[in-house]
């Protein structure tokens, strides 16, 4: 019994690893590509599906409930998916990545996000559900800042994230 839980300890830390690996090389690309930013997707799909893994491993656990209870999955199946669905995922990664690139350019990103807190609560989402969506949106936000810290937020950059920001439908409270 003993050795089965280090095996499955030994996996579980070689895919962390695995995860770790991918989500550097997606960074190392990012920072690469990374010239102006365009309407698109600031991290590239393997970045922000790492990304997705790494929350998703962390997020059980982990995180807590506004109670102070730690989340628990309630089967194997719930723990390997996100407990929203998958067009939520990219719309919370989207606004991570504006969020990230905001606070990149020592801009508020605190109303962009405030918006996703409060579209989740008129949406009646659960206590569970909203940890996630923080959960990501932080994540997602700090991969791109740590991409950047290389580079300094010109103005041309400034310039659009502002102009990004002013017409994110999160922005609007």
């Amino acid at each position: 019994m003993q050795k089965n839980k280090r095996g499955a300890l030994y996996q579980h830390n070689r895919r962390r690893q695995s995860i770790g690996l991918k989500l550097r090389y997606g960074l190392f690309c990012f920072v690469c590509a990374y010239s102006t930013f365009s309407a698109a997707s600031v991290l590239a799909p393997e970045t922000r599906d790492a990304v997705v893994h790494q929350v998703l491993i962390r997020f059980w656990g982990l995180a807590t409930l506004p109670n102070g209870q730690v989340i628990q999955p309630s089967n194997v199946r719930e723990r390997n998916q996100p407990p929203i669905s998958p067009a939520m995922v990219n719309q919370i990664v989207d606004v991570g990545e504006l969020s990230g690139l905001a606070e990149w350019c020592h801009l508020d990103w605190q109303m962009n996000y405030l918006g996703i807190t409060e579209a989740a609560q008129r949406r009646h989402l659960s206590s569970e559900q909203q940890a996630f969506i923080d959960m990501l949106h932080r994540s997602t936000k700090d991969t791109v800042v740590f991409g950047l810290k290389a580079q300094k937020c010109n103005q041309v950059e400034r310039a659009r994230t502002v102009e990004k920001l002013r017409l994110s439908p999160n922005n609007h409270l």
